[in-house]
């Protein structure tokens, strides 16, 4: 058991290789987008449970449907790239709307894309 909690922590030390992935993927599919690390790899309070939490903010107001669509899209996207299917991430997608709110909730963020 040990050895899979450092495994996971290598991973997550890894957050960087792992966030390429969504950032690109959003960059080609919402250019409009931003994107944000969030949770406790962005405090540097992350453990062997942790995940890396990416928030991606796509443009305008879209409905739960259309934020679900987003997400398996940037999934995809994500896929097409090379993410590893045992990655760590927990990909969080929302809309204009909730980004400033959902942001306001976290101890910490740092904004991955657009620099």
């Amino acid at each position: 058991m040990e050895g899979l909690g450092l495994e996971r922590l290598r991973k997550l030390a890894r957050w960087k290789d792992y966030a390429w992935y969504i950032v690109e993927a959003a960059r080609r599919l919402y250019p409009e987008s931003r994107v944000y690390l969030v949770g406790s790899v962005a405090e540097g309070t992350y453990t062997s449970s942790s995940d890396i939490d990416v928030l991606v903010v796509v443009p305008g107001s879209p409905g739960p449907d259309e934020l679900a669509k987003a997400r398996l899209r940037l999934w995809d996207e994500a896929a097409r790239l090379g993410i590893p299917w045992d990655n760590p991430v927990n990909l969080l997608v929302v809309g204009e709307h909730q980004a400033e709110e959902f942001l306001s909730r976290t101890r910490k963020h740092v904004k991955l894309w657009p620099n």
